[in-house]
């Protein structure tokens, strides 16, 4: 109120501004050229100065200075890398990723569980602030929580109780309604999404005025999520019943009655006038032609393009002065939010009719105020918001955000977008982190004969080693009769020297996540050189000599010594296929995968008959290759480790024919559905003969089932290079995101302009110490008058310009400001120069060609006919 009172002492030239960024130019000299960064922006994109008004500030004036805010704001941008691992994913905008150190999402993890709650340390967007009123001043913080001990306290409304956590947000492998499968940001209807708060930590405090108004919170400003807000009103309904209204907006102005102007907010402009104010107080302005209803204080209407206008404060011509009329202060993209606690004496949220934003009651919204009164003082210190999951009409039956988009696209038009509080900010979704994956495959050979295929920790990849044979109507484990073609993985001591040439077999180093494995042939053996021959499956030969007596040796891979014997006559040999140094009948070799799979045959022998018994093939990545613990009863991050399971059973299906099936293996699961471990999903909308699943490591398993004669399953498991992370974020302001295949996050963050940034000029101290860009002469702006050593008297304080004509001007440390320091001067003639220049410093981008050197002078009326040149001598 003070503020708008002062307004109305017009002067005859500018207002004051001033902007600082702690830049070190040293003893370089300033230019234009360096406008706005780095002159005023650091390298981590803060802005660290004062915005200085003069407190005779003009209206014109203010508009000026508002659009050199805007285009530095938008030119305060910081990038920083993420490494994933994987593709690259390009986050432009304020942006707080759900991870901690060392702790990434996981898939079918809590959000919360990972980061319980965003502070202004993650975002910008949650910065604090301070409010002052003639009670005091109070520092405010803001919150977005994910997690809470708190309940809402009424056990009547169960859906939006939350015991531990706010209880829905994961992302997990799905189906939606639509039958497309694939990975979501998943919120369950009706649960609650988050906790958004306010904190005041001395309180803000205020008397009560004779219409039951605490009328010392009116005109206090606060930032919410990114924009800023006023306090309208704080109305006390009944004893211990307050209602809150804040209104803010994209754009805020102040005009006058029969004022006309111009504005612009993102591609749109808006030719607004401002037609009446009346003797009570109402408004009424015509906006692109459109006249709206008229409006008082805190009301709000909305455009025929959607747009909401909102009425901050009117002020009347009390003293009536000539040619001033009565004042307006008011919103375009207006945002007003109503929130009424009921009892603030108890701990509950309140629901039904609590939150109204833009007057449309939220019914999924819940609040909390702790206000209090003392001695008929009362003291704001706390307010809570919660908003329930409430999917778009017509859409799924819960929220499923689908990679590339945010939860609001998917929320109720009414309820769901508007419970938002304002489109400023969203939880968005950017997919899986791209990751290499190498596949085990088994796969058919007709409707006969299993094969399979992996690559190891190497890299190399090893394929068609048979696994089982139908043929005769007899399951024959590690033959393919077709080409007569055996495969070895269990050792034997009995000694029959089981690996004839010709056969395959496994090896691994070891039989965990650290050994590598390799899959062999034995070509050839040469007893005269006592030298055996093998070739590698990924297509290296090999050659190991056996001693002539002991007929033993060492077949060397890697690095590692396999022991082996031979058997003279056939040449057939005994293979160490574990690498532990003996060779024992119940030892067998397992398949380590790259990315820490430990997959493992049954201990069915080479050629053995199965008998009527499945074949099972096991896998299994420990708990310590997990982010976490492991799994534990299907949640992630558990103080018991448990590691990921899974199993196939290859079976006879009928005469000659094989087949296979996903079974649960040991592990927490006692059968895979009906559970978040790796639900299955027919590929419905791609190829309806298709299964999917996803486990919370980021395994991707198929099974492909095809109809008709030779039609045996094929089974791939899909196995990432490392466990999978979710990429989930708040984000606020303007964001977009591009993906390439570099394996790094780049994250661009514009940095907010703080709101304590903006002072008077009475108000500024040292001014040839800092960094500064001011808007308005020495006339209407001490600060103006110190930085250049022009009078603030008349007509002395009008020096170097005339009607028609402003000066934009550098200065440094040869016109007297400290080392290192710069100052940005901008002032015409009148508040109509002034702004006229100030609206080519905010374009600065398109008048690059002009802006150099350290001095220009701006003509004209308009950006239409504007005339930027050198300033003319004299």
């Amino acid at each position: 109120m003070r503020v708008r009172k002062a307004i109305k002492k017009i002067a005859a030239l500018g207002v004051g501004a001033t902007m600082v960024a702690t830049t070190l130019f040293g003893a370089m000299a300033a230019d234009l050229t360096d406008f706005p960064k780095p002159l005023f922006i650091n390298d981590d994109g803060t802005f660290s100065g004062k915005f200085v008004f003069g407190k005779l500030a003009d209206a014109e004036d203010v508009l000026g200075a508002n659009a050199i805010t805007a285009a530095v704001q938008a030119a305060a941008v910081v990038k920083s890398e993420v490494s994933t691992g994987g593709g690259v994913v390009t986050v432009t905008g304020d942006t707080a990723k759900f991870s901690a150190s060392g702790d990434i999402l996981e898939i079918n993890e809590r959000l919360g569980d990972v980061k319980e709650v965003f502070t202004a340390s993650n975002l910008d967007a949650l910065k604090g602030g301070k409010v002052t009123n003639s009670k005091g001043s109070t520092a405010y913080k803001q919150y977005m929580r994910f997690e809470t001990n708190e309940t809402d306290g009424d056990s009547a409304n169960e859906s939006s109780d939350v015991t531990n956590y706010i209880s829905s947000g994961k992302v997990k492998w799905a189906q939606n309604d639509a039958e497309d499968v694939g990975d979501y940001l998943f919120f369950t209807d009706d649960t609650v999404m988050f906790e958004y708060e306010i904190e005041f930590a001395e309180g803000v405090k205020s008397d009560q005025d004779s219409n039951n108004h605490l009328d010392d919170f009116e005109d206090r400003e606060i930032s919410m999520l990114g924009k800023t807000y006023t306090f309208s009103s704080v109305l006390v309904k009944n004893n211990n019943d307050y209602a809150i209204t804040l209104l803010g907006g994209d754009w805020k102005g102040v005009m006058e009655e029969g004022e006309s102007t111009t504005v612009t907010i993102g591609d749109t402009e808006y030719d607004v006038d401002v037609i009446v104010i009346t003797s009570s107080l109402k408004v009424k302005f015509r906006i692109n032609g459109e006249t709206t209803e008229q409006l008082s204080e805190g009301e709000t209407t909305v455009l025929s393009d959607g747009t909401t206008v909102g009425v901050r404060e009117i002020l009347e011509n009390e003293a009536g002065e000539e040619g001033v009329g009565d004042i307006v202060e008011f919103y375009l993209g207006a945002n007003k939010i109503k929130w009424r606690d009921q009892d603030t004496t108890d701990t509950r949220f309140d629901t039904a009719g609590a939150t109204e934003v833009n007057d449309e009651t939220i019914t999924t919204g819940y609040v909390y105020v702790k206000l209090t009164n003392s001695s008929d003082e009362f003291t704001l210190t706390d307010i809570k918001y919660r908003l329930e999951a409430d999917p778009m009409s017509g859409g799924d039956s819960d929220i499923m955000v689908e990679p590339d988009h945010g939860v609001r696209e998917y929320m109720d038009d009414d309820n769901g977008r508007l419970g938002m509080l304002h489109d400023g900010w969203d939880i968005t979704y950017k997919g899986l982190a791209p990751v290499e994956r190498h596949d085990f495959i088994i796969k058919p050979s007709g409707d006969k004969r299993y094969s399979i295929e992996f690559t190891n920790v190497n890299g190399d990849t090893f394929t068609n080693l048979p696994l089982v044979d139908n043929t005769a109507d007899a399951m024959i484990i590690g033959r393919d009769k077709a080409t007569d073609e055996v495969l070895h993985w269990m050792e034997d001591a009995s000694g029959a020297y089981p690996i004839a040439k010709n056969d395959y077999f496994i090896v691994s180093s070891k039989n965990t996540t650290t050994g590598v494995t390799y899959a062999l042939q034995y070509d050839s053996y040469d007893t005269s050189d006592n030298e055996l021959q093998f070739t590698t499956l990924s297509g290296s030969t090999i050659k190991a000599t056996y001693d002539d007596t002991s007929k033993e040796g060492d077949l060397i891979l890697g690095g590692k010594a396999y022991g082996f014997k031979v058997t003279e006559g056939t040449g057939n040999i005994e293979v160490d296929l574990d690498g532990d140094g003996t060779v024992d009948t119940t030892e067998k070799s397992v398949i380590v995968l790259m990315g820490g799979s430990i997959v493992e045959i049954a201990t069915e022998k080479a050629t053995d008959a199965l008998n009527g018994v499945n074949l099972n093939v096991s896998f299994t990545i420990p708990a310590t290759e997990f982010d976490e613990n492991g799994i534990v009863n299907n949640t992630l991050g558990s103080t018991t480790s448990s590691a990921e399971t899974f199993a196939v059973e290859i079976s006879d299906a009928g005469t000659n024919i094989v087949d296979l099936a996903a079974v649960a293996s040991g592990g927490p699961w006692s059968a895979l559905a009906d559970n978040d471990f790796c639900n299955f999903y027919t590929l419905e909308n791609i190829d309806d003969t298709k299964q999917q699943c996803m486990t919370a490591f980021g395994v991707l398993i198929e099974i492909e089932s095809p109809t008709g004669a030779n039609s045996a399953d094929t089974f791939t498991y899909g196995m990432p290079a490392g466990q999978v992370e979710a990429l989930v974020y708040v984000e606020a302001g303007t964001t977009s995101t591009t993906t390439s295949d570099e394996g790094v996050i780049t994250t661009q963050t514009i940095v907010p302009i703080p709101s304590t940034a903006s002072v008077l000029d009475t108000e500024v101290t040292n001014a040839k110490g800092q960094n500064l860009i001011v808007v308005g002469g020495p006339c209407a702006n001490s600060v103006a008058s110190v930085i250049s050593g022009i009078a603030q008297t008349w007509p002395d304080c009008a020096a170097g310009v005339e009607a028609g004509k402003a000066i934009i001007k550098l200065l440094d440390s040869s016109d007297g400001m400290a080392a290192g320091k710069v100052a940005m001067l901008i002032y015409g003639f009148n508040p109509k120069d002034t702004r006229l220049a100030s609206q080519v410093v905010a374009n600065y981008g398109d008048y690059s060609d002009y802006f150099a050197g350290k001095e220009l002078e701006v003509t004209g009326t308009s950006l239409t006919d504007v005339v930027i040149g050198v300033p003319t001598a004299g």
